[in-house]
């Protein structure tokens, strides 16, 4: 399936290229094919989108959890800003995650692929499913999930960071 923007990408891959001609370390980003680059925002956005955002999607039909019917407090501005478009945190969000894709191939499926099956240390030698590369990579980047904190609806969890509170 190609990439659609509002179908099942939060950023096209030309968009995505210009949030990155502006980071450092996003080698492995340039160096991949249009191709690659597509897979990588598809996916950041399925890892992205299920979650508890703020808010109300404008039509029930969308496949996308933006737009949304509400508003969300931007740190930056020191306001409220309306979810009628996909939010640039949530866009940013999308290409750290693809860039965390394309940089730990495999992370999604720890478990398989690059695990060592044998050690040998002069005598000894273990075997098995040791672990790998991606054993210890998260299948997102912690940046990636600060980036979206401001539109989380964390409500429903007394142990949230955000939650506002006061003791008398």
């Amino acid at each position: 399936m190609a990439l659609t923007v509002g179908t099942n990408s939060f950023i096209s891959v030309a968009d995505a290229d210009i949030y990155f001609s502006n980071r450092l370390d996003s080698t492995k980003w340039d160096d991949a094919d249009t191709a690659t680059k597509e897979q990588a925002l598809i996916q950041a956005t399925t890892i992205l989108n299920p979650n508890n955002w703020i808010g109300y999607v404008e039509d029930t039909t969308q496949e996308l959890a933006f737009p949304r019917i509400g508003e969300y407090y931007e740190p930056v501005y020191g306001q409220y800003i309306p979810m009628t478009d996909i939010p640039k945190r949530v866009q940013n969000a999308t290409c750290e995650n693809a860039l965390h894709q394309i940089t730990h191939e495999g992370v999604l499926n720890s478990g398989s692929g690059s695990e060592l099956d044998k050690i040998v240390v002069g005598s000894i030698t273990l075997e098995g499913k040791l672990g790998g590369s991606t054993g210890d990579v998260s299948d997102t980047p912690e940046y990636a999930d600060d980036l979206i904190l401001p539109l989380i609806d964390n409500s429903s969890n007394p142990q949230a960071s955000n939650i506002w509170w006061r003791a008398n």
